[in-house]
């Protein structure tokens, strides 16, 4: 019976493999592109995102944010365009501005969100145009 040492051959497994794969670097503008929300308050949120794409608003959501933490909402370009971000809190906090959208309870992407409502609810975005390729909105108490 022939005897072989696993975690040697694992080892040399994973050193050839890994001799295999070209080093690749991306340029630094593709490191750091998105939208970010940090939730900064001492509760848990549900984040909304709109996206304006030319006379149509886009809604979707929900994102759950725990205190602390951050989450990527968009990974691409979002320098010059134009979005909403929307909260609440599971202890009441709410986070809102003066663009009326529609959202609906559950997960959801609503088309035509600053038209039409029929099966969600209204609540008002806080309407961003981020100026940089990587955006944080934080989420203050």
């Amino acid at each position: 019976m022939l005897k072989f040492n696993f975690a040697a051959r694992l080892t040399a497994i994973t050193l050839l493999a890994t001799a295999a794969i070209p080093l690749v670097s991306l340029p630094a503008h593709a490191k750091v592109r998105g939208l970010k929300v940090c939730n900064d308050a001492h509760e848990r949120v549900s984040v909304a995102l709109a996206k304006k794409s030319g006379n149509q608003w886009l809604t979707s959501g929900w994102w759950k944010i725990e205190p602390g933490d951050c989450k990527k909402l968009i990974d691409g370009k979002v320098k010059n365009r134009t979005y909403g971000i929307y909260a609440t809190g599971n202890r009441g906090g709410k986070w809102s501005g003066s663009k009326s959208l529609c959202v609906e309870s559950s997960r959801f992407e609503y088309h035509y969100a600053d038209s039409s409502c029929a099966y969600g609810r209204w609540v008002r975005f806080n309407v961003i145009r981020p100026g940089t390729m990587k955006y944080t909105y934080s989420l203050t108490p």
